[in-house]
């Protein structure tokens, strides 16, 4: 398959050019701070993260069997990984 006759390429590759204009000739500190993450976004990765972590120790495991389920050790188990992680 080639590109010969689209319309549409010629379109896009300007366009890709002149957003990358804007990039050109940054320095590092500037590139840094473009890319860097700011405080709030910092604190909405830590938390979210956090949450995900809690979400997955509080899971109890995948297990079907009954008498397991029952188990006063497993049952206990369960408990404790849940108030661990509120």
């Amino acid at each position: 398959m080639t590109y010969k006759e689209d319309l549409i390429l010629p379109l896009i590759e300007k366009e890709m050019a002149e957003r990358l204009q804007k990039f050109k000739g940054l320095s590092v500190e500037e590139e840094t701070k473009l890319l860097a993450l700011s405080n709030e976004q910092k604190k909405i990765v830590a938390e979210n993260d956090k949450k995900l972590k809690n979400e997955f120790l509080a899971a109890a495991p995948a297990i079907t069997h009954g008498t397991v389920k029952g188990n006063d050790k497993y049952k206990s188990y369960i408990a404790m990984v849940q108030s661990a992680t509120k």
